[in-house]
C-alpha cells in the first residue's frame, strides 16, 4: 500500500518513521515545502530498519494524482480543511490527522459535510487511546462515576488539552457534556509560528453520567500527572517518572509514553482494517466545538461560529 503524509515537521517525520515499520505498506510519499523538512524526514526513514524493502517518495506539493490507500495530515490546523478536501479529490477516503482538528465551528460544520458526502473515514491521533496502562484503566473504571485531575507545567495548554478531553472521553464511554475556563494565565506565541498562540490556564469539565475532568496547566515544565478516582478507589499515572500506584493498579500495569511513530505503526493498520481504537470525525466533533466555544472568548476572541481561533 501506499500512503501520503502531508507535513514532515517534528510531528509529520515521526510518523514515516512508524510507517517504515509497517510490513504492508510499500510506499510513502511525503508532501512538505521545506527542504530541511524533508531532509530530516529521510534520515529518520533510514534510522528504521524496517526501511530497507519501502520506497520513500519526497515531494514539494501534493500529487495531481496517485492511488493512496490512506494519508496522514501532520499539519497544524490553519490548513487542515484545505488539505482533507484536495486529499479527498485525489480518491483518498481513510485518515488519520493531528489535532487540533478544524479551528472554528464553521469549518467543523463543513468538514462533518465534507465526510459524509465523500464517505471519509477520519480519526484523530489521540495517542493516549493506544498507550498503556489507558485501555487497562478503562477496564477497571466500567461503569463507575469518577473524577480526573490531570496536572502539568506550562507545557501547552491548547496543544494537549484535545488529548486529555478524549482520555477523559475513551475512560468513560461517553461524550463531554460540559467544560468551562477556570482561569488563563499567559498567553503567548506558539513555537510553530503562523500566528498561532499558545497559553497556561486551567479547564474544567463533566460527562453526562456525572463524571468529572479537570486539568491544570501552569508554571514550570513538569510532564503531566493524572490521578483518577472512583469512590475509595484510585490510580495515580506520573509522567515525569513513569510512575503508577493506587488501588485501580495492578502488578503488570506499565506506563508507555505516547511516542507518535510506535503509535503510528499500530493506528494506520487498524483504521485500514475498520478496528481502530481512534473516535471518527462525527465522535469527537461535539468535544472539539465545546473546545473552541470556551477558549475562544477566554483567549479574547468574539463568540460565533465564524471565528478562527488561532490554536493547533
Amino acid at each position: 500500500m501506499n500512503i501520503l503524509v502531508v507535513g514532515a515537521g517534528q510531528i509529520g517525520s515521526r510518523h514515516v518513521q512508524g510507517l517504515a515499520a509497517i510490513p504492508r505498506v510499500r510506499c510513502v510519499t511525503v508532501v512538505d515545502p521545506s527542504p530541511e523538512s524533508r531532509q530530516r524526514t529521510a534520515e529518520r526513514w533510514r534510522d528504521v530498519p524496517g526501511h530497507t524493502d519501502k520506497n520513500l517518495v519526497l515531494l514539494e506539493e501534493l500529487p495531481a494524482s496517485g492511488d493512496f490507500s490512506a494519508a496522514i495530515l501532520s499539519t497544524n490546523a490553519t490548513a487542515r480543511l484545505d488539505l482533507l478536501r484536495q486529499a479527498a479529490a485525489l480518491g483518498i477516503r481513510r485518515f488519520l490527522a493531528e489535532k487540533l482538528l478544524f479551528q472554528s465551528e464553521a469549518q467543523w460544520g463543513v468538514a462533518l459535510g465534507l465526510a459524509e458526502t465523500k464517505n471519509l473515514a477520519v480519526f484523530p491521533n489521540y495517542v493516549y487511546r493506544y498507550a498503556r496502562p489507558w485501555a487497562e484503566v478503562r477496564e477497571a473504571l466500567r461503569g463507575r462515576t469518577f473524577s480526573m485531575e490531570v496536572s502539568a507545567g506550562d507545557i501547552g495548554l491548547t496543544t494537549n488539552l484535545p488529548h486529555w478531553l478524549d482520555l477523559f472521553e475513551f475512560l468513560g464511554g461517553s461524550p463531554l457534556h460540559s467544560l468551562d475556563v477556570e482561569k488563563i494565565g499567559a498567553v503567548y506565541p506558539s513555537k510553530r509560528g503562523q500566528g498561532l498562540i499558545e497559553c497556561s490556564g486551567a479547564l474544567s469539565g463533566t460527562e453526562a453520567s456525572g463524571s468529572r475532568v479537570h486539568i491544570d496547566f501552569s508554571a514550570g515544565t513538569a510532564a503531566p500527572s493524572c490521578t483518577i478516582r472512583a469512590g475509595s478507589d484510585w490510580i495515580r499515572i506520573d509522567e515525569n517518572n513513569a510512575a503508577i500506584e493506587g488501588t485501580l493498579a495492578t502488578p503488570d500495569m506499565r506506563m508507555e509514553a505516547p511516542m507518535v511513530s510506535r503509535i503510528t505503526s499500530l493506528a494506520i493498520p487498524d483504521i485500514l482494517d475498520d478496528r481502530t481504537l481512534l473516535p471518527s470525525l462525527a465522535a469527537t466533533a461535539k468535544m472539539n466545538r465545546l473546545l473552541l466555544r470556551v477558549l475562544g472568548p477566554a483567549l479574547g476572541f468574539r463568540d460565533g461560529p465564524d471565528q478562527t481561533i488561532p490554536i493547533t
